[in-house]
């Protein structure tokens, strides 16, 4: 038995498989660019604006500052969020 967002998946795949080529082509363009706006949505925490990862950012100049220089990631990370007493 199909669950009710089964039903509704369904229901929509159906709807857009009727649908002129271009038509389906107009929706997919415009549930990406939403799609990529919400993952690109910065926040505020503690002051702090975080923004997502991103792919496109050229990190080839840190390369430097870390090869050859015996650091353990694992460490580091620990060591970063330890708290001063």
């Amino acid at each position: 038995m199909l669950r009710e967002s089964d039903k509704v998946t369904e229901a929509l795949i159906q709807l857009i498989n009727a649908m002129p080529e271009e038509e389906r082509e107009r929706i997919a363009h415009s549930i990406t660019k939403r799609r990529k706006k919400a993952l690109h949505k910065t926040i505020t925490l503690n002051g702090v604006t975080i923004i997502p990862a991103d792919s496109s950012v050229d990190v080839s100049s840190l390369t430097n500052i870390f090869t050859g220089k015996k650091i353990n990631s694992k460490r580091l990370r620990a060591d970063a969020w330890r708290r001063a007493k």
